[in-house]
């Protein structure tokens, strides 16, 4: 449990994000269309500009290829046809066996790490395996922590060394600012998500019953704060305009409006850990009087609740991804050495369809496996358990791949 506590204190709650393509990263240069040619290693759009907001010229299909015109920044100039237009550099690969086989070190996220020469931080992007790909900024003002993952327009929000104030930076590296900090007797703050308008924390707070968290949220500058009324709050997620939050000792889950409005308690049982919010439907896990962990399924429109699986000890892990829920389940058990262990596998089933139609992603023998994040790789679905990676190819003829995560950088 306290390997994935830290796993996802480093991913943040909801999981890792790729980085939005960054005129300003890396470098700018001509070559030749007629030596080199790539393929799109995912369904995306040609755009008239080197920007994500930029007029869509054609749609293209995984796999089909394209000549390479130009390379600027963390965009690429291609044509594709008879088309001409730009792509994010990462969404081009080479037809090569690294395509063929990939790792999950295309993805990338922001993430602050100790200089231990000079006892500063320093700004990164970071691949998914860890390494580092590409320094933003040296040194950053008030240290930091905790940066969120994903840039929202062309800045980056971290918490201080302290953990007592969020900064906001450009992409670049530059216009470093404060843009709020703790209330006098507060200890501590986290970001728990920033929208295109709005950055939300959780700000510790101390009652006379305990600790009386509150939710936060202010406009990119700082300004605007607003506090949300209700204390007590364990975890937060923001999706769309609705925060879904757990709150008080028993960590029921409630719902409230970005507006603060139409406040309501959805879940009056415990909620174990973690949660996440799928189209309609809200997934978590609890724990019986027994000490069996269960996997539920609840339907924010009639609240209709199923078990989807059942866990002896402790939760397998479960992720959203786009249309479907990806979760561990135990099956049969086997002894090595006089051990008695779980045959745990991964498997996925549609949000809306019934619990008891599962697809089997992965089989796999583990005694302890908590399955943390899920996402895409050009070809194959990429996963976070314990401490490793796994890729399982689309292909299924091909074998799954396992990278070590390191947790410890």
């Amino acid at each position: 449990m306290k390997l994935i506590q830290r796993i996802g204190a480093g991913l943040l709650a909801l999981s890792l994000i790729i980085v939005s393509p960054n005129p300003l990263m890396g470098k700018e240069g001509t070559v030749s269309a007629a030596s080199v040619v790539k393929v799109f290693n995912k369904d995306t759009s040609l755009k008239a500009g080197a920007y994500r907001s930029a007029k869509v010229l054609k749609h293209v299909k995984k796999g089909e290829s394209a000549s390479i015109l130009m390379v600027k920044g963390s965009w690429t100039k291609v044509k594709a046809g008879t088309v001409i237009g730009w792509v994010a550099s990462w969404d081009v690969s080479s037809p090569s066996k690294e395509y063929e086989h990939p790792t999950i070190r295309d993805v990338r996220q922001y993430r602050c790490i100790p200089n231990f020469t000079n006892g500063k931080d320093d700004l990164y992007i970071v691949r998914g395996d860890e390494t580092k790909y590409k320094m933003v900024r040296a040194t950053v003002p008030g240290h930091c922590t905790t940066a969120y993952p994903q840039a929202v327009n062309h800045r980056i929000f971290y918490r201080d060394g302290m953990e007592q104030s969020i900064y906001s930076i450009r992409t670049d590296g530059t216009s470093a600012v404060k843009i709020a900090e703790v209330s006098k007797g507060s200890p501590s703050l986290r970001i728990i998500s920033v929208t295109k308008q709005r950055v939300y924390y959780i700000e510790k707070r101390y009652g006379s019953s305990g600790w009386d968290d509150v939710i936060i949220s202010m406009d990119h500058n700082g300004k605007n704060k607003r506090v949300y009324p209700h204390k007590g709050v364990v975890d937060a997620v923001v999706n769309g305009s609705t925060i879904y939050f757990t709150a008080g000792y028993e960590q029921h889950l409630y719902r409230i409006g970005i507006d603060g409005t139409k406040k309501m308690k959805l879940i009056g049982e415990t909620v174990y850990r973690d949660f996440r919010i799928g189209p309609g439907f809200v997934f978590y896990t609890t724990r019986t009087k027994n000490g069996e962990n269960l996997l539920i399924r609840h339907s924010l429109k009639t609240g209709k609740r199923e078990v989807i699986t059942r866990y002896s000890s402790s939760s397998g892990g479960f992720a959203v991804y786009k249309d479907w829920l990806y979760f561990a389940e135990e099956g049969t058990t086997y002894v090595s050495k006089g051990v008695t262990y779980v045959k745990m596998s991964i498997k996925r089933s549609r949000l809306d369809m019934p619990v008891t139609e599962k697809e089997l992603i992965h089989a796999y023998v583990s005694p302890e496996m908590e399955l943390s994040y899920v996402s895409e790789t050009p070809a194959g679905m990429s996963y976070i358990v314990g401490e490793y990676f796994y890729v399982v190819p689309y292909d299924k003829t091909k074998k799954a791949y396992r990278y070590h995560y390191s947790i410890d950088r």
